[in-house]
């Protein structure tokens, strides 16, 4: 099982970027939306570095 980048970046982001449990629920909730891959065009610069520090934990759950 694999998801996007930018998928988990939304996931990460409308969770508030503090539970990966949560992310994991959002993305298998809203994987089939029609823009999951689409680059998530409101993310700032801050939030961005914080969740690519996330990202790592995220896909090492993820292939759990």
């Amino acid at each position: 099982m694999g998801f996007s980048i930018e998928g988990c970046k939304k996931a990460l982001i409308n969770t508030g970027n503090n539970n990966i449990e949560a992310a994991m629920n959002w993305v298998f909730e809203h994987q089939s939306d029609s823009d999951f891959d689409a680059p998530n065009q409101s993310s700032t610069s801050i939030v961005s570095l914080k969740i690519e520090n996330k990202l790592f934990i995220f896909f090492s759950y993820s292939s759990l």
